[in-house]
Formats: structure tokens, C-alpha cells, sequence
């Protein structure tokens, strides 16, 4: 490691100015080639929110359903109680 600091120290303004700027062009070409992540995530969360909506349909109708057969219940036992 003492070695590779003695190398950065002793490099030139310029000499890493030049660094720097290769850095910078790698990293822009891996991110230019991941282009897809914001289609990605937009993608996923749409799917997610379809999904979310879909089981809340489901669970809507479930206790419309429920609220249907639970009244016939309850005039059974009122009836029974009357008895």
C-alpha cells in the first residue's frame, strides 16, 4: 500500500487530472449500459401496485359476500331466541 500512495503522491496536478477523467468515462459507460433501470423500477411498481388493487378487489367482494349471507344468520338466531 506505502507504495501505491508514493505513486498517487507523486503524480502531477494533470497526471491526475487524467485519472480522474478515465474514471469518470468508466463510469459513465457502465451506467450507460444499465440504461433499463428506471424501466425496471416503473415496471415493478406498476406490476406491485396491479397486484395490490387486485387483492383488494378480491377482499372487497369476499366481504360483500360475507355481508350477504351474515344477515340471514343473524335472523336466525333472532328467530330462535323468540322461540
Amino acid at each position: 500500500m506505502n507504495a501505491e500512495e508514493n505513486k498517487t503522491s507523486q503524480l502531477t496536478p494533470e497526471q491526475l487530472m487524467k485519472m480522474l477523467d478515465i474514471q469518470m468515462d468508466t463510469l459513465r459507460s457502465k451506467r450507460a449500459q444499465s440504461s433499463n433501470r428506471s424501466t425496471v423500477r416503473i415496471l415493478s411498481i406498476t406490476l406491485t401496485l396491479m397486484i395490490l388493487f387486485g387483492a383488494i378487489f378480491v377482499l372487497m367482494n369476499m366481504l360483500d359476500d360475507l355481508r350477504a349471507t351474515r344477515p340471514s344468520a343473524v335472523q336466525n338466531t333472532s328467530e330462535n331466541a323468540e322461540r
